[in-house]
């Protein structure tokens, strides 16, 4: 398996000299500055996509704004909504920011969380759990601390990135809001208070009503967080079929290669799981199956590759899986601040940059045609009606594809 190359951004050097401090200690603006202007430096240099959703100077003018915020005495926790900020500006779903051990501990310490489990359905934010022992659950929150909850997730949407490029706003629903997302992300972008307001709607009665609670510590809301019951596969892979054997389900419950050896081998890991495929579809074409449904719900991505052996088994074309990859050069100016950060690391990293990209004499850089085929079509591949099933945000959906 080809590895997926990783750039890890040292974002908080100056602010990780506090690692060691229990508490969040104040920085000088000029220490600040230089932190915020390598990690919008290096974003501009390495991210080949930073203006498919943005225009440089809208990219430019949060930066300038943010920048501005950064002032004598600030702390490192303050400084990490400013990194996020300009993070999820990016619109880009895998480009994530981390904040420095400081703010972990002032977090598991410190933090006062609204002792809130929710999930949003169909625009509305729904409690999974009577706070307090109050008969909150099923009820509708409309406000945390007499501001509406729909600005509240606005600007939770500002500062996280997770899971959605663009404009998608399913992901940031799914890994910002739902469950215990909204409480943590609440305490990381909001006013922390001891008690927090929450306006509530039944819906029974169409009657809403604000209660007053008390906080929770960042412990004692992990515990209440464990009390959510969550489906955990058994098996990366299963293959159920009916007993008329006319409609099978396929669930890939993941492509992370770890999922297949334990060991964290890639090749092997790549070799069970196309053992495992194989044998799926083996089993499919033996039982006469007409109607496959493929369930992609826990399906959170994983491994390149893993995905092309699944549809080598759902086409009879050959097929191209990508228009291009792109990357803005081979080396950069920040691979001191990254993992790559001796004169070995930055050769072998330039050497795999090399291996994968090709100038293009313009000043791009394209992954060359060769370094990543895809699966060919199997001779003998699925031809019945195929049906996906993944989550869209609240609700799960079922598409009918046609197989061409």
């Amino acid at each position: 398996m080809n590895k997926i190359l990783t750039v890890i951004l040292v974002l908080f050097q100056t602010l990780c000299s506090a690692q060691d401090q229990p508490l969040l200690r104040a920085f000088a603006a000029d220490s600040l500055r230089a932190d915020f202007d390598l990690m919008v430096g290096a974003l501009k240099e390495a991210h080949a996509g930073l203006y498919w959703y943005n225009t440089s100077s809208g990219y430019d003018s949060i930066a300038q704004a943010e920048r501005e915020k950064l002032v004598d005495g600030m702390d490192a926790y303050a400084f990490f909504r400013a990194a996020s900020k300009m993070v999820t500006a990016t619109r880009e779903g895998h480009c994530r920011v981390g904040s420095s051990r400081a703010v972990g501990e002032y977090f598991n310490t410190k933090a006062q969380l609204p002792p809130l489990l929710v999930k949003m359905l169909h625009g509305n934010v729904y409690l999974l759990n009577d706070v307090h022992n109050q008969n909150t659950s099923g009820k509708i929150l409309r406000k945390i601390n007499d501001q509406p909850i729909a600005e509240i997730i606005d600007q939770i949407f500002l500062y996280s990135p997770k899971f959605a490029d663009g404009y998608i706003t399913t992901g940031k629903i799914r890994y910002s809001v739902d469950y215990a997302a909204l409480a943590y992300n609440y305490t990381d972008f909001f006013e922390n208070t001891a008690i927090y307001a929450l306006e509530l709607l039944d819906t029974a009665t169409n009657i809403a009503a604000t209660i007053h609670v008390p906080s929770v510590t960042a412990s004692q809301f992990r515990k209440m967080e464990r009390q959510l019951a969550f489906h955990n596969f058994q098996r990366p892979i299963e293959l159920k079929i009916n007993e008329t054997k006319d409609v099978a389900q396929l669930s890939l419950h993941s492509f992370k290669h770890t999922n297949f050896d334990k060991n964290g081998m890639e090749d092997r890991a790549f070799a069970i799981f196309k053992a495992q495929i194989d044998s799926v579809f083996s089993m499919i074409k033996t039982s006469n199956v007409k109607n496959l449904i493929i369930d992609l719900r826990n399906n959170g991505g994983g491994t390149e590759g893993y995905e092309d052996y699944v549809f080598s088994y759902l086409t009879d074309k050959p097929y191209k899986k990508y228009r291009y990859v792109q990357a803005n050069a081979t080396t950069f100016s920040f691979l001191d601040h990254t993992q790559h950060n001796t004169a070995a690391k930055k050769r072998e990293f330039e050497k795999d940059m090399a291996n994968e990209f090709d100038a293009d004499g313009k000043g791009n850089y394209y992954r060359r045609a060769d370094f990543t085929a895809v699966d060919a079509a199997k001779e003998s591949p699925f031809k019945g009606n195929l049906y996906v099933w993944f989550r869209v945000g609240p609700i799960l959906e079922v598409l009918n594809l046609q197989v061409c």
